[in-house]
């Protein structure tokens, strides 16, 4: 989704892409520490949105809101606002 999406709307390409992919794939070895979460917004078992919070890349007691996305088919659809809500929800709490 990031790809097509700032491709699209950028001009980024393969570089912005494994950008992208390499910080994800360094967070998610980190997502068993309580201060990161991952959530996905599935549609019929296929990804449509994501959203992150990284509790630790921007140093102690501060949230780094990441890989927020949802995928042209589903928006406006509450997609969005339901990842975004799960995100701010855990910050607050």
């Amino acid at each position: 989704m990031h790809a097509r999406y700032y491709a699209r709307e950028a001009g980024f390409g393969a570089s912005f892409e494994a950008l992208v992919a390499s910080g994800l794939a360094e967070f998610s070895g980190r997502l068993d520490r309580s201060c990161n979460r991952l959530w996905l917004a599935l549609q019929e078992r296929r990804i449509v949105g994501t959203v992150a919070i990284d509790g630790e890349d921007m140093g102690p007691g501060i949230a780094h809101l990441r890989w927020f996305i949802v995928d042209d088919g589903v928006r406006g659809g509450g997609a969005g606002k339901g990842l975004l809500s799960a995100a701010l929800g855990f910050c607050e709490a």
